[in-house]
């Protein structure tokens, strides 16, 4: 007759050999996912993948579950994160009680001189390490079928029919010159409080009132951008903000849980863009720079004063970025010349960046980098910049810039 530690020792074997074939399952599907991504990135022509995954198999595999997620009042992003940071801590904690109990159990076999398996000792260690890279690998394939595909895909340049060139300094200048008075245009037209500042309070700016308008924003779209006008969820404004604030994130897109989610505390000037920013990559757009310039062609075209006054701020300041890392003379004669508001906003935008400054934001930049490096975004995080490029294809097709 078995012993009651036979018994423990059998289930224990069972419940091993279980995790050794989940993750091989895993580990497989992981292979395949990336091997996918791979024959996307250098053999599959990207209008092929565009036309057949990101206009087709992209959004209908992914719609449902968006769909599903919008009906929930807050992030379902977020409370993925944490039940994820629990779930790995919990297995942390049962490895440790896992080892202690096979311990023990040795400890009574060698008492009563029963055979010892050397291996029940490392079996809770080894599981550990299974479950995690189960888990690992099952983000890694979720994240390349719902989206990063996507980054060997058309790019909007080429979608849009916009031809990227270098451009000289002057064509710089002048759509500088051109964003700064946009701007102003569209700053006189906000709420502001009596010390010039915008006011947060008035009820068109509330975040839950901006989540609504971005919306709307893409649905005001011309028709010629109406694969950025099909059905799609609202954003969601993170409950985390106050740590977002603390890496210095604005927003995220979780390719496995694809749901756009937002800083509430991101700066009024900044957050409307920063919210058509994260829905363009619901879009399929998976490149920074591009979605970007997306964000701004939502913004213009907005129903919303503080959309298009964001947009035109946003592009400005990073156009004047541009502009002064090659011409600081005409840098300088534009800065005189901009409206002392755009400048009232950019400063206090930079105050509310600055007392974040720390540690953690220096490194989630690093990480952010290498993430941009790796998915083949060559400028790391300077391709944000590239955003000027495709607004100076398109004034440049409109005639405004010469």
């Amino acid at each position: 007759m078995e012993s009651s530690h036979d018994i423990a020792e059998y289930r224990e074997r069972r419940k091993f050999w279980r995790t050794v074939v989940a993750a091989a399952v895993c580990g497989g599907l992981a292979l395949f996912s990336v091997g996918v991504y791979l024959l996307c990135r250098y053999v599959f022509p990207s209008d092929k993948i565009s036309e057949f995954y990101t206009d087709k198999l992209f959004y209908y595999i992914s719609w449902p579950i968006k769909k599903v997620i919008a009906y929930f009042p807050f992030s379902v992003a977020e409370i993925a994160l944490y039940a994820s940071i629990a779930a790995i801590l919990f297995w942390f904690i049962n490895m440790l009680v896992g080892t202690v109990r096979a311990g023990r159990r040795c400890y009574i076999r060698k008492k009563q001189n029963v055979p010892i398996e050397g291996f029940s000792l490392l079996r809770p260690l080894v599981q550990l390490v299974l479950r995690l890279s189960s888990f690992i690998c099952v983000i890694v394939s979720a994240f390349v079928l719902f989206g990063g595909i996507n980054y060997t895909s058309l790019t909007f340049s080429e979608k849009a029919g916009y031809e990227l060139e270098e451009a000289d300094v002057d064509q710089l200048s002048q759509l500088c010159r051109l964003l700064s008075a946009r701007a102003a245009a569209a700053r006189l037209t906000l709420a502001l409080e009596a010390d010039g500042t915008i006011n947060e309070n008035y009820a068109d700016y509330n975040p839950f009132r901006l989540i609504d308008d971005a919306l709307d924003a893409y649905q005001n779209l011309p028709e010629e951008y109406a694969y950025l006008k099909r059905d799609y969820p609202r954003a969601k404004l993170a409950v985390s903000s106050p740590v977002m604030s603390n890496i210095h994130i604005t927003g995220i897109y979780p390719y496995i849980i694809p749901e756009a989610v937002v800083n509430a505390q991101t700066p009024i000037m900044s957050l409307p863009h920063t919210i058509c920013h994260e829905m363009a990559h619901q879009r399929g757009f998976a490149r920074e720079d591009e979605a970007n310039y997306i964000a701004y062609l939502a913004c213009i075209h907005s129903d919303n004063p503080l959309f298009v006054y964001s947009g035109y701020y946003t592009a400005f300041t990073y156009a004047m970025d541009q502009l002064y890392l090659y011409d600081q003379k005409s840098w300088q004669e534009i800065s005189s010349a901009t409206s002392s508001g755009i400048w009232l906003d950019n400063l206090e935008e930079s105050n509310f960046w600055q007392q974040y400054q720390t540690v953690s934001s220096e490194f989630t930049g690093s990480v952010n980098d290498t993430y941009l490096t790796v998915m083949d975004v060559d400028d790391g995080v300077h391709s944000y910049g590239r955003m000027i490029d495709l607004i100076l294809a398109e004034e440049k097709q409109k005639g405004t810039i010469q």
